[in-house]
């Protein structure tokens, strides 16, 4: 199932090299929030490189990691229902997700 999501990077640097539409990178989750229909995750792409995740729908909520497309990019997204900001999303599909407990 493909699902739409968000990323959000947060590293450092994330303003100087955040992916662009097209590209596909994983990450291990480090956190998970749901919102309503949404899901956000943590990811950790890299030791220093760490970006949010947001899924619009709840089937990945029990992921451990995941794999993404982004298909657009977007700055400074404020989540009213969570009620905090994000430096920088990605609106992105998962390509593929692990679940908690698999091999």
């Amino acid at each position: 199932m493909v699902a739409f999501i968000l990323l959000v990077g947060c590293g450092a640097d994330a303003g100087n090299d955040v992916p662009g539409a097209g590209s596909v990178f994983a990450g291990d989750v480090v956190e998970m929030l749901p919102a309503g229909r949404y899901t956000y995750f943590r990811l950790r792409v890299a030791e220093d490189d760490e970006r949010w995740v947001v899924v619009s729908d709840r089937d990945h909520r029990d992921a451990t990691r995941l794999s993404v497309r982004s298909n657009s990019v977007r700055r400074d997204f404020a989540s009213r229902r969570l009620g905090r900001s994000f430096p920088i999303l990605h609106f992105s599909s998962i390509e593929t997700s692990t679940p908690l407990g698999a091999p």
